[in-house]
């Protein structure tokens, strides 16, 4: 008997652009960005780059069995420190990033969201803390893809600014 398998297309995006919005309350009470390793450094992508990628592997034969790494564009990634300091450009007030110990960030992260477990607060913590020091993994699949750059950063913080306003 032969077992059929659906095609299938799987995106492997690392970063959010849009989890830029979980430092929203911080910039806005005083454009301090408290967190743990400021020099960590991702290649966001932006989440319209995302769907239009998905959109393209539902009609389009040729990205059949293909597991892209999906990124943004900046070259050697962003730490965090950039990341906020792109925020801070919208809305016109210069914000900084202060680090604290991945401890203390447990801990606030804990109190903020009870009902997650642990282990899903040491993932992203260890992850980033693998990444201090060493340029993110920038990938061109997004413009190989779609025929176009991938957004930055930058890009979608300035269409997202309004989210940002105190």
């Amino acid at each position: 008997m032969e077992t059929a398998f659906p095609e299938w297309t799987h995106r492997r995006p690392g970063a959010f652009a849009s989890h830029a919005v979980q430092w929203k309350p911080q910039l806005q009470a005083s454009n301090v960005v408290r967190g743990p390793y400021a020099q960590s450094s991702t290649a966001p992508i932006v989440d319209a780059d995302l769907a239009a990628v998905t959109g393209r592997a539902l009609v389009d034969a040729e990205l059949i069995g293909q597991k892209p790494s999906l990124t943004g564009p900046e070259e050697l990634g962003l730490t965090a420190a950039q990341q906020v300091e792109i925020l801070g450009q919208v809305p016109g007030r210069p914000p900084r990033y202060e680090d604290i110990t991945p401890e203390r960030a447990k801990q606030a992260m804990v109190s903020h969201n009870p009902w997650a477990h642990e282990a899903a607060i040491d993932s992203p913590l260890s992850y980033l803390a693998g990444t201090v020091g060493r340029p993110a993994w920038v990938r061109g699949e997004v413009e190989r893809m779609l025929g176009r750059p991938a957004r930055t950063v930058a890009q979608w913080a300035a269409d997202h600014a309004a989210a940002f306003q105190n």
